[in-house]
């Protein structure tokens, strides 16, 4: 019994693993994505960033930093959810009265 709630646990742990790879590899994509939108519209990153006044910057971390949390926490809801389903579906067990 204990073996398999930890094999089920090692599953679980993987399956957030994994969506957390997913969510990375998502996130890489539309960063290529954007860099490519940026040189086919003459547009220079570098020179942007250069441009990019204090305000902006901050701007652009606190959208970066909340991306993050809003990760994070999906994250550990799903986590939740997956240590939440392993309980109910352990079976219930009866003691039974020695006669």
């Amino acid at each position: 019994m204990l073996q398999s709630t930890r094999e089920d646990q090692g599953e679980k742990a993987s399956n957030v693993i994994s969506q957390a790879d997913q969510l990375i590899s998502e996130i890489e994509k539309q960063l290529a994505e954007s860099d490519q939108f940026l040189v086919e519209s003459g547009i220079d990153k570098k020179r942007l960033i250069e441009k990019a006044g204090p305000k902006q910057l901050r701007e652009a971390q606190a959208l970066f930093e909340r991306d993050i949390a809003d990760i994070e926490q999906e994250v550990s809801q799903a986590q939740a959810r997956s240590s939440f389903s392993q309980i109910e579906s352990r079976p219930k067990s009866f003691s039974r009265s020695m006669i």
